[in-house]
């Protein structure tokens, strides 16, 4: 369940101040369907239970690194990733007082 709360805005002089937000954990639910995809590959069944890092990639055989990363870049994977409920209203809310930017962690991908 999310919660969610008023957000007060505090005029400092400074209109459209950017303001940069997460997609992973914070739009969009990125740890489930990379489990997923991983364990399909691997044909282990990790949960989020297993994760002690923000890195889950050591999780699985070194050897099927290279296959889970390439379907991770493929087109259309990271826009698979389906907004949490609230994320879309959260973003239209935020472009009306600030500019906004989407931020993860960088891939040497055109796909992200």
């Amino acid at each position: 369940m999310v919660r969610t709360a008023p957000v007060t805005v505090y005029d400092r002089g400074m209109p459209n101040a950017p303001i940069l937000i997460d997609a992973d954990g914070v739009l969009c639910n990125f740890i489930e369907p990379f489990l997923q995809m991983a364990n399909k590959i691997t044909g282990l069944d990790k949960t989020v239970h297993d994760l002690t890092t923000w890195d889950m990639l050591p999780m699985y055989p070194k050897e099927k690194h290279t296959e889970i990363l390439n379907e991770l870049v493929k087109p259309g994977w990271c826009l698979g990733l389906a907004p949490y409920k609230g994320a879309r209203d959260a973003v239209d809310e935020l472009r009306k007082i600030a500019k906004l930017y989407c931020v993860t962690a960088p891939w040497t991908s055109t796909t992200w």
